[in-house]
């Protein structure tokens, strides 16, 4: 009887991890859609510029900024699906 608990707790215990991996890993590929269509839109914007020649560097920076930002509002997401599944 004992032992059967703990092989559910265990079994429990095992399925969530997966299932928090798995849905991390998603998150982060959501964290990278985000910066890609936020580079994607800069690139399209910046290219329509015909004073600016070099526009790589903005890009980048607009692309860490739209990662930082995708970043603190899908973890705050992940902290609350991560409270209610425990």
């Amino acid at each position: 009887s004992c032992v059967g608990c703990v092989w559910v707790v265990v079994g429990n215990a095992l399925r969530l991890g997966s299932i928090n991996s798995i849905g991390d890993f998603i998150l982060f590929l959501a964290k990278c859609l985000v910066t890609l269509i936020i580079g994607s839109l800069t690139l399209f914007t910046l290219r329509s510029n015909s004073e600016l020649h070099f526009y790589a560097i903005p890009i980048i920076i607009i692309c860490l900024f739209a990662f930082f930002v995708a970043h603190c509002v899908i973890s705050l997401h992940e902290v609350t699906c991560n409270n209610l599944l425990i």
